[in-house]
């Protein structure tokens, strides 16, 4: 993943070396099994360890090797006496060294000591006739010391590579300057060597050894190991690529143009904005940072990830990426920060820390993060665009191969007589479910014994009229939904499917045989909203609003939105708002979403429109201090008890004889009409 930032360069570098051959069997990609799902900061602080474990596993084998080499070199010299038992082959002694490839070997046999005589005697002639020995000539020639080149003139400007870092050093009047870059071309340390008396090689070589010593978590020496060596390169090209570098937008201006990029893009989360999120999360690093004593120092803190361009899906992370000057590993300050959890608007956050010395700072990572996203946003403009390609000839490839199913009519039949449509009336081609219920309802029952019924036609056109697809919904007082189950072209037909919902929501007062689905249920309340009452329609909208708060909870406490509805709209009829109101209350206050909030106080609004009473009260109370729902529970209490003393005090009037008779009278009447219901459930009963 080269696009990652988050995986060093030297890392990335180090596994660009390798080749992984493509590996398919049958059609599936094997080396997805490679494939390591762990967190990039944590898998390259993993990587880091295994490459210095290995380096130092490689440091041991050399010194092993270079321990066995004295005994490597008394096989090499015992060697060549095996090799001159192989028969056949020539084997090159000191005598024989300056033979070349091409020259040929003649046995003289018995003539050898002969030929040798005359070679001697041949050589001393040379030395007389020269006036000098040529063997003496020659063994002079070979103690004559090599000529050297003329020596270059000292330099007083170099530049090397080493590891992933670039060093340039020039002569000055106190010594050195020196700079040590990135791969990136930029400087990330520097000094002036104040020692003039050494030569500029021996300073660059003792910057290095220094550069050694110090720990890796230092910027300046990035991944340099021990047994790293400087690489020559062009100190003028060096110069030129460190210039263009630096010649870059600054940093700051860099980390400005994408935070107002994130600004025009970002969907505000419980109504914070990209700013209003950074600074929570950089009060939430610093907390962590002072609970852990870790000394650090926030830079600055970036939205990044799909939410920073709009790109979200849902279930999305909330990454937001925090820059700190510290010497502290990335992998362990992202386990830190990222261990107790935070979360904003029921959104997890995801922190990634990141170091100049390690990621780089905020300047040279977002760009890395705007490629990567821009990449994400074509690749799924492909796809879209992919998809509705595909959509479009799937459509066509349907239409050539079944062109009886490109276009259908769907129509109603009224039949008077369901179970024999030619017995009585019967119509046919009615478009609308208007039309069809008018018709239905004006066929007179007492006519005829059948059952009259409402169905639906599906034909196609090109179609003989006998392929129709046909069947009666309505029959009775009873709509048959189960039906549909055995007839998948009326199911699976969208036009047919909304005539039937509408038919559904047209007579509420027909019974359903099977299952009323939840979408086509919400559709049926839907369509019957103009001819609910208002407290029905509050009803539904309340329903619905329960419904996409908590979709979970609501099927818990409700079988069918049609229940929902009477409840509701039962307790709205009774005035019994309170908890409701209360449950609104809580939501306008405490709700994550700014439209929940805005609607719960609508909610709040029309609820008050069922609390007559207060109103009332508010216009009659006489006791302003007690608005309570009671009217005038505390107006005339002292007056109220007195005259009740009073008629407790009051003696008790004899009651006339006339009143006598009539009590009695009733009290009669009342035990026959009892005896006579007690008569008449005990008949029942039998």
């Amino acid at each position: 993943e080269s696009w990652d930032g988050r995986f060093s360069r030297d890392n990335k570098a180090w596994a660009s070396e390798f080749y992984i051959p493509e590996n398919i069997v049958h059609g599936i990609d094997m080396n997805r099994e490679l494939i390591v799902g762990s967190h990039p900061a944590v898998l390259d602080g993993f990587i880091g360890m295994f490459r210095r474990e290995v380096l130092e596993l490689e440091k041991e084998m050399s010194a092993g090797q270079d321990a066995q080499k004295p005994e490597t070199g008394r096989q090499e010299t015992e060697q060549p006496q095996a090799e001159q038992t192989v028969p056949g082959r020539l084997v090159k002694t000191p005598e024989l060294e300056d033979l070349d490839e091409g020259d040929e070997i003649i046995d003289l046999g018995d003539e050898k000591d002969k030929v040798l005589a005359e070679m001697k005697q041949s050589l001393g002639g040379r030395q007389e006739t020269s006036g000098h020995d040529v063997n003496q000539s020659a063994k002079q020639n070979d103690l004559k010391p090599e000529q050297t080149e003329p020596e270059e003139p000292a330099k007083t400007e170099l530049a090397f590579q080493i590891a992933d870092r670039y060093i340039s050093i020039q002569e000055t009047e106190g010594g050195y300057d020196y700079s040590i870059m990135g791969l990136d071309y930029k400087e990330i340390d520097g000094g002036v060597y104040d020692n003039p008396g050494i030569g500029i090689k021996e300073a660059i070589n003792e910057i290095v050894e220094d550069l050694k010593i110090i720990p890796f978590d230092n910027g300046a020496r990035g991944n340099i190991r021990d047994g790293d060596r400087l690489i020559p390169i062009d100190y003028d090209g060096l110069m030129e690529k460190a210039e263009a570098a630096n010649a870059v937008m600054p940093q700051s201006d860099v980390v400005a143009a994408f935070k107002a990029k994130t600004n025009e893009l970002f969907h505000e989360i419980s109504e914070m904005n990209p700013a209003e999120i950074e600074e929570t999360v950089k009060c939430h690093v610093q907390a962590q940072l002072d609970e852990s004593g870790i000394d650090a120092v926030i830079v600055d803190a970036a939205v990044a990830g799909s939410r920073c361009r709009g790109l979200e899906q849902e279930g999305s992370d909330l990454d937001v990426v925090v820059e700190l000057s510290t010497n502290e590993r990335e992998d362990a300050l992202f386990d830190m920060l990222n261990e107790n959890g935070l979360h904003i608007g029921g959104v997890k956050v995801d922190i990634n820390p990141i170091t100049a010395q390690r990621t780089g700072s905020l300047g040279t990572y977002l760009p890395q993060v705007e490629d990567y996203l821009e990449g994400v946003r074509e690749a799924r403009e492909r796809d879209l665009a992919a998809s509705i390609s595909s959509e479009e000839n799937q459509k066509e490839t349907k239409e050539s191969l079944f062109p009886e199913q490109a276009e259908t009519e769907v129509t109603l039949t009224v039949a008077e007589c369901g179970e024999f449509h030619n017995l009585g009336e019967f119509y046919e081609n009615i478009p609308t479910v208007e039309e069809a219920v008018a018709i239905w309802k004006q066929i007179p029952p007492e006519r005829m014994n059948g059952i009259p019924a409402i169905g639906i036609n599906i034909h196609t056109p090109g179609t003989e009229v006998f392929e129709d697809v046909g069947m009666d919904i309505l029959s009775g007082n009873r709509i048959d939904l189960d039906i549909l189950e055995y007839i998948p072209d009326i199911k699976g037909n969208l036009q047919a499917m909304e005539i039937i919902t509408e038919l559904v929501a047209k007579l509420p007062e027909m019974e359903i045989d099977g299952h009323l689905s939840e979408e086509m249920e919400a559709k049926v309340w839907e369509k019957r909203m103009p001819d609910l009452t208002p407290a029905e329609q509050l009803a539904v909208e309340i329903d619905r609003f329960i419904y996409g708060y908590d979709t979970a909870l609501y099927h818990d406490n409700n079988q069918s939105m049609t229940e929902s509805v009477s409840e509701i709209a039962e307790a709205l009829k009774q005035r019994d708002t309170r908890d409701m109101a209360l449950w609104f209350a809580d939501i306008a206050a405490d709700g994550t979403e700014r439209e929940e909030r805005k609607q719960a106080m609508e909610f709040l609004g029309k609820l008050a429109e069922y609390k007559p009473l207060a109103k009332i009260e508010e216009m009659e109370e006489q006791n302003y201090n007690m608005i309570d729902n009671v009217l005038n529970n505390g107006a005339g209490e002292k007056a109220q008890k007195e005259e009740n003393k009073k008629a407790s005090d009051k003696p008790a009037a004899k009651p006339s004889l006339k009143a006598r008779l009539a009590e009695k009278k009733a009290q009669v009447a009342g035990q026959g009409r009892e005896q006579e219901e007690n008569i008449k459930n005990k008949q029942r009963e039998m």
